[in-house]
């Protein structure tokens, strides 16, 4: 199997494919999108500045996140030795135990997970936001469907696929630059060809399944999850819950060799993470834990005037209105 990368951080991309390899089997071949040399044995350096003309890489350069990381991505696809079935998949994407044989296919059908629907993800803070809508938009043009694939686990793709979906999207996107309104690559690279391949062509794919990640979102109540994972086999890593204060802390980074031990280190941080979750809806944090709401002095009074609020509306007894966790909608926004 090959698993293409994007990553320019050579010491978490290693760590990352040293347990991919683990959980999934030693003969992976591994494609990195780099802006430099990683140095990591056996992995094939995709870089930057030979793969794109230097047109591109001032285009590159010039794009935002999202736009970037998409145009990279595609131009890879088309241009390196990219197998017709390949794992698409992000340097910060570590598997927390082995991963079933039939994770990504079962039955010549793929496998793909979703973690939101495009069309209800109602932020436009970020780059990636950004993304959300436009590839909502452009697959509801074509009448195909629109889930979010960008889960924070590697997901499998079919090269033909792929390409007929940036094809599509080059043609639309080319419309709108001569309107005078340029997209680039701003689409979500996961959820562009998950989708169409769904839509075009259902007989190679499985309905979509509900993601397996931990820490998408990377704390709980950054924003609402529609589909709750029914386990966690991946987690979308963050090198700051492993630091003082974090909500990993004294946990192993990557999964432990010995299958048990490798379990229980899962269920450590599951435990942890919704542990986390159910305490906010309280808007109350464990001393000591460093998280966006606690991470400042003026963020923890705020805290405490939120927790305040939500007393006195008990107090009062305005729960019945509605759900007790309402208030914990200010802290998505914070």
């Amino acid at each position: 199997m090959q698993v293409l990368y994007l990553s320019n951080r050579s010491d978490v991309l290693a760590a990352t494919v040293d347990a991919l390899r683990h959980a999934v089997a030693d003969d992976l071949e591994i494609l990195v999108i780099t802006p430099r040399a990683t140095g990591i044995d056996g992995v094939t350096d995709l870089i930057e500045s030979e793969l794109l003309s230097a047109a591109e890489q001032r285009s590159a350069a010039e794009a935002d996140h999202g736009g970037r990381n998409t145009m990279l991505r595609d131009l890879a696809v088309r241009r390196a030795p990219i197998a017709e079935e390949f794992l698409l998949s992000d340097d910060d994407y570590r598997p927390l135990g082995p991963i079933a044989d039939d994770f990504w296919q079962r039955s010549g059908r793929l496998r793909s997970y979703v973690s939101h629907d495009l069309a209800r993800w109602r932020r436009l803070d970020t780059s990636y936001d950004g993304t959300q809508l436009n590839t909502w938009l452009a697959l509801a043009q074509w009448n195909c469907p629109h889930l979010g694939y960008g889960a924070h686990l590697p997901q499998l793709m079919i090269r033909d696929h792929w390409i007929e979906a940036f094809d599509t999207w080059a043609t639309l996107s080319q419309s709108s630059a001569d309107a005078g309104h340029p997209m680039g690559w701003r689409v979500d690279e996961w959820s562009l060809p998950l989708n169409w391949g769904r839509g075009r062509h259902p007989e190679r794919y499985h309905e979509a399944e509900a993601h397996h990640t931990l820490c998408w979102p990377q704390f709980p109540w950054e924003w609402t999850s529609e589909y709750r994972a029914p386990r966690y086999d991946f987690e979308n890593f963050y090198p700051q819950h492993y630091r003082a204060g974090g909500l990993f802390e004294g946990l192993a980074e990557v999964a432990p060799s010995d299958p048990d031990a490798a379990a229980a280190t899962a269920f450590e941080k599951a435990r942890r993470w919704h542990r986390l979750e159910r305490s906010m809806v309280d808007l109350s944090v464990p001393d000591g834990l460093i998280t966006p709401w606690t991470r400042t002095a003026p963020k923890r009074a705020a805290l405490r005037g939120l927790r305040l609020a939500k007393r006195v509306r008990a107090w009062s007894n305005l729960d019945g209105v509605g759900r007790s966790e309402d208030l914990a909608e200010d802290l998505r926004h914070d």
